[in-house]
């Protein structure tokens, strides 16, 4: 959240982070007991990120494809679902390695 990190990344990038961290740090503190989200509950994303952390907690299925639902949705939640697209594997160029 610190102000510099805001200055250099564009809007849509700056406000997804925080309320990636922010559910984050809700689903953590329901698994280790600890109260991690209170910093930001002055925050402007604590809102949004207490219902991304809702999405993602709702039908959980600890899978291959629950995570692509799961992509699916926070996609859908940010705005950002026409940014990707699924492909079969099998569509990935043999030397795919080679670009990254």
């Amino acid at each position: 959240m610190d102000k510099r990190i805001r200055a250099m990344t564009p809007k849509k990038i700056y406000q997804a982070s925080n309320i990636m961290n922010c559910a984050f740090y809700e689903i953590i503190s329901g698994i280790v007991g600890y109260d991690f989200i209170k910093p930001y509950e002055s925050d402007p994303f604590y809102v949004k990120g207490k219902e991304l952390a809702k999405i993602t907690r709702e039908d959980y299925q600890d899978d291959y494809l629950g995570d692509m639902r799961k992509i699916d949705q926070w996609a859908d939640f940010f705005g950002l679902a026409e940014w990707f697209g699924w492909t079969s594997f099998e569509n990935v160029p043999e030397d795919y390695r080679q670009n990254i």
